[in-house]
């Protein structure tokens, strides 16, 4: 079995924003879920985490406005509308959203003949209005799924440079590491220490691995992969200058059906360290130039394959920290 290796640079832009621009709708889908279930200071955590552009920003601007105007804060909610129309002056909601903030403000929304009536009304209206905007086009977001999925189709067929490695030697089981060995100042500050992260010494390298799958299918992402990744690539980002960084995508054993976007599984496995990688860059200040993306399918996985839990847990990408001599 080979192991595909690919220089980040290499990869087509176009794959790269397409694969952005999901993780971004996902982050916004997952966002919504949260609202919906009166989750909002949940909702607006995952919101300002998360650095939205293109066609999502407004969209989440929106979002965090609304989420705010329930909450009971007209002025968040007044900030996040103005930024909306900021980047859309033709923004419907904001626009929509602003009127009723003025409106709330005005003598004759807080004096009536009937205040109890006037209250009830703001109030049922509040949560209509708060709500209905909370509605997800599943239809769009799986049309974006199957676009990445395409893109990384024609990614294989490309004849870009791909170079065959042989697979690593080293068992990337959890526990298996060579630990004790002398690492580069680089490499020792590295503080990996995350919930539900393995870091352990393997030769000269740190080799992060994790104890649940990454990935429920596809190359989409879980919520609580892109927590756990976007908390190791902040800690990465003061050692930029003497490291890089390979992802090994991992799949389970179970063959790809017949006309899957896909070809095989060591397809998928470099499909996902892309995912991964393309994350990695959007959401910190590590540059593509650190990354090589590899995969060896299903051969060679964190876990063995012999339960529905340990395939699930090999729906993953390991990271192998190497140190970089200083130019």
């Amino acid at each position: 079995m080979t192991d595909s290796a690919v220089p980040v640079e290499t990869v087509d832009r176009q794959l790269a924003r397409q694969a952005d621009a999901l993780l971004a709708e996902a982050a916004l889908d997952r966002a919504r879920e949260l609202a919906r279930a009166g989750r909002y200071t949940e909702a607006l955590g995952v919101l300002r985490a998360f650095e939205f552009d293109g066609p999502q920003r407004v969209p989440a601007l929106d979002l965090a406005a609304r989420i705010c105007a329930q909450q009971g804060n007209p002025i968040e909610a007044e900030r996040y509308w103005t930024a909306a129309q900021g980047h859309d002056p033709g923004c419907a909601a904001a626009a929509a959203g602003l009127a009723r903030l003025r409106a709330e403000r005005s003598p004759m929304a807080r004096v009536g003949r009937f205040p109890g009536l006037v209250l009830a009304g703001l109030c049922l209206g509040a949560t209509v209005w708060a709500w209905v905007g909370l509605r997800t086009d599943t239809r769009q977001l799986m049309a974006q799924v199957n676009e990445v999925r395409d893109a990384l189709a024609a990614f294989q067929r490309n004849p870009l440079p791909v170079s065959a490695m042989a697979s690593s030697s080293a068992d990337p089981r959890p526990g298996r590491g060579r630990d004790g060995v002398s690492l580069p100042p680089d490499l020792r500050r590295l503080e990996l220490d995350i919930p539900g992260v393995t870091p352990r010494v393997e030769g000269d390298a740190v080799v992060v691995s994790f104890d649940e799958g990454l990935f429920r299918r596809g190359t989409a992402l879980t919520f609580d992969a892109r927590t756990k990744l976007l908390a190791i690539g902040k800690r990465l980002v003061p050692s930029v200058d003497g490291i890089s960084i390979q992802v090994h995508g991992h799949t389970d054993d179970i063959p790809l059906p017949a006309g899957a976007a896909l070809s095989d599984n060591q397809a998928l496995g470099l499909a996902r360290a892309a995912a991964v990688i393309g994350f990695l860059r959007s959401s910190t200040e590590l540059p593509s130039t650190l990354f090589y993306a590899h995969s060896t399918g299903d051969a060679g996985t964190p876990f063995p394959n012999d339960s529905r839990q340990n395939r699930s847990r090999n729906r993953t990408v390991v990271l192998k920290i190497l140190h970089k001599p200083k130019d």
